[in-house]
């Protein structure tokens, strides 16, 4: 029994340390931020045979943490995971779109119906034409494959997080 409520990995961490407590609902793994003895921040992770030994743990540091405790439960919409790398990957497609075939449509317009624009669509070509059109897409490539990073990152979060952060 006393096992089963240190978890899996269990090691000594003062109780005044303890800045977080969190943990998702629907795994038993139990998340602790600290600030260990050199002064910095670090995370330990218990893991319960059940959640429900989980969230007996969860609720006996609360009341050992005290009235300075607070606990908040976290929800992250699917949207607010997939709208910001997603708007990111359509800007990299339209830069893209721009300079291999945006920038040689406008420079074939005359520059009568340019204006003041002819100058720096002159100038865009010219620093596309010296660094290059293959080097500037593979570096919009990788930052391409950043945001898909940034997207799957997103995705293998939790819905929801149960915190509890002492003050």
């Amino acid at each position: 029994m006393v096992r089963d409520l240190l978890g899996e990995n269990a090691r000594m961490i003062k109780l005044d340390t303890i800045k977080r407590i969190s943990t998702n609902p629907a795994t038993s793994v139990l998340s602790i931020d600290f600030i260990n003895s050199k002064d910095k921040p670090s995370n330990h992770q218990l893991t319960f045979p059940n959640p429900q030994v989980r969230d007996e743990v969860m609720r006996a540091f609360q009341i050992r943490l005290g009235a300075n405790s607070t606990e908040n439960v976290l929800s992250f919409k699917l949207v607010d995971k997939l709208v910001p790398p997603i708007v990111v990957l359509l800007f990299l497609a339209f830069l893209v779109w721009s300079l291999v075939a945006g920038l040689p449509m406008l420079n074939s317009l005359p520059s009568s119906q340019l204006g003041r624009l002819q100058g720096v669509l002159t100038t865009l070509q010219s620093i596309v034409t010296s660094v290059g059109i293959t080097n500037i897409i593979l570096l919009i490539g990788f930052c391409g494959l950043l945001c898909l990073l940034w997207l799957i990152s997103n995705l293998r979060k939790p819905t929801n997080l149960i915190v509890v952060e002492y003050h």
